[in-house]
């Protein structure tokens, strides 16, 4: 489907304003404590809740390449899960084990992004490593999806290769671990070029795809949508375009009964949407930001409050002559 035929329909509305309600910090520590007391799930169970999309599911891409950062916010149990990204962050393979077994360590279902339909054996490794599911990027068309099914699903699903002892299998004999493995492993593609977005249908009648994670900005710039935007980007996303782009893949993904997800940064800027918004729109598997963006956010909160301490007036001189700062930060 081309960019310019792409109409809202008359319930959608564009996300650019969209803004959640700030929670009520005990509230907020409330949840964290319920979180906290629950039994994480089993890989079996992760996938089918994803599946079942009867609750939003809300997860943190790790692009710092640091476990110490990892196994912290997996600690904290504020997110469903973590996603150790390979495609835009300073981590590689080398770094995927140990920080797999950081999350375990904390008993948080990790995914893995791959760096795209064609890293087969990357797909293989997170599977065997123990990763709760696995996202490829950049997917083109059906036969790119049929590929990822092959790698990361044993037969006869896929074409999987049997390698074990793995981690994934660790504390059951090979037979059940094989019986039980492709009901353990969750496979997203992402909706983010212009092929995969006109032959969505297609590509969501491959037997295997458990989810679609749209890619709002390689997509929306692949549509052009920011070009025609005044101003251009971020302009695109307060277009009716974007919000009949969410329309339709939301939709598509209904139709098939695959769950459909969305990425928002970590201030819901700029203009993608609130993970509360997104979730009005029917994406129930969201990426809710990256450890960087917080560590951006949070510095920026910091950098204002450092700016009201440089312009503080002196409220009165001590009698040494010297500037008695009063005023409260």
């Amino acid at each position: 489907m081309a960019a310019a035929t792409l109409r809202a329909p008359a319930a959608s509305r564009p996300l650019a304003g969209a803004r959640a309600a700030a929670p009520r910090p005990r509230a907020a520590r409330r949840a964290a404590a319920a979180a906290a007391a629950a039994p994480p799930p089993s890989r079996a169970e992760f996938k089918a809740g994803v599946k079942a999309a009867a609750a939003p599911s809300l997860g943190l891409f790790l692009q710092a390449n640091s476990l110490l950062i990892s196994e912290h916010l997996a600690s904290l149990r504020v997110f469903d899960w973590l996603l150790v990204d390979l495609q835009h962050s300073a981590a590689a393979p080398p770094q995927l084990e140990a920080t797999l077994a950081a999350l375990a360590a904390r008993a948080c279902p990790a995914l893995v992004r791959v760096r795209g339909p064609d890293d087969l054996a990357g797909i293989q490794q997170a599977a065997d490593l123990g990763a709760f599911g696995v996202m490829v990027p950049t997917v083109r068309s059906a036969a790119d999806a049929r590929a990822a099914v092959q790698a990361a699903f044993y037969a006869p699903l896929g074409a999987r290769s049997i390698g074990l002892p793995c981690r994934a299998a660790m504390g059951r004999d090979a037979a059940a671990y094989l019986r039980e493995a492709n009901d353990e492993i969750l496979l997203i593609l992402q909706c983010e070029t212009p092929e995969c977005f006109r032959d969505l249908e297609e590509i969501l009648a491959v037997p295997g795809v458990d989810a679609i994670m749209m890619g709002p900005f390689d997509l929306t710039a692949a549509l052009g949508l920011h070009a025609r935007a005044p101003g251009g980007f971020p302009g695109g996303f307060a277009s009716p375009e974007y919000a009949a782009a969410c329309a339709r893949v939301v939709g598509a993904c209904r139709a098939a009964g695959v769950a459909a997800g969305t990425f928002t940064p970590s201030d819901a800027a700029p203009g993608v949407g609130a993970p509360a918004a997104l979730v009005e729109m029917g994406f129930t598997l969201l990426g809710v930001g990256a450890d960087v963006g917080l560590l951006d956010a949070g510095v920026a909160r910091q950098a204002e409050r450092l700016a009201a301490a440089r312009r503080a007036r002196c409220r009165r001189r001590s009698k040494a002559g010297g500037c008695v700062v009063t005023t409260r930060v």
